[in-house]
């Protein structure tokens, strides 16, 4: 069963698929449950100001999923999850808890890709986040943009570093899941991170 942090399995592709619309956001841009995800929607905005902090040890990267500045910590044995812990509780699903880390410095706007909205949403939102960690997919997000601490600052907690964000996703059964990053400097990149379906192909 899944249960805390969980995410990988997942693989990366410089197929360089379109970016995300880009947009200013602003946190709270979406109320929870509100709207589908879509793929017009605006970002969700995260920024340093409504970053965390934990002890990430000193080979956190390794093994993480990567694009970029961005990693998501998480190591997991998702990709080989039952399809039972992706199954419907009362139309709900169990979170898988993915932290996003971005280098000081950066802008990266995650967005699920067009074949996979409707099946899958980002969970970044703080104001979403349910204690018993069942969502429906419209309670997400099909876009968030993560805005780092600058360079040499430190967050609201007193901590400098790469930036931490809290959040996961949210999957409506086993799938190989396609995501699209783009960050300030770099060309598109894919992600795709296998939910509950062993090795999944490189390209979404």
């Amino acid at each position: 069963m899944i249960a805390g942090l969980a995410l990988v399995a997942g693989c990366t592709s410089s197929t360089n698929p379109p970016g995300p619309a880009q947009g200013t956001g602003a946190q709270g841009s979406s109320a929870p449950g509100s709207q589908s995800a879509s793929p017009v929607s605006a970002p969700f905005l995260r920024t340093c100001d409504t970053s965390v902090y934990g002890d990430l040890g000193s080979d956190w990267r390794k093994g993480g999923l990567a694009a970029g500045p961005l990693t998501f910590v998480g190591l997991g044995s998702v990709g080989s999850a039952a399809a039972d812990d992706f199954a419907p509780h009362a139309g709900r699903y169990r979170s898988i808890k993915a932290l996003a880390v971005v280098d000081q410095g950066a802008d990266v706007t995650v967005s699920i890709a067009t074949a996979d909205l409707g099946h899958a949403a980002l969970i970044y939102d703080p104001s979403s986040i349910r204690d018993d960690g069942l969502y429906a997919v419209n309670d997400g997000e099909s876009a968030v943009t993560f805005r780092s601490c600058a360079k040499g600052q430190k967050n609201a907690l007193g901590y400098g570093g790469p930036t931490q964000f809290n959040g996961g996703f949210v999957v409506d059964g086993p799938r190989c899941l396609a995501v699209d990053v783009v960050a300030s400097g770099r060309p598109p990149q894919r992600l795709v991170i296998s939910m509950g379906r062993g090795r999944c192909p490189i390209s979404g």
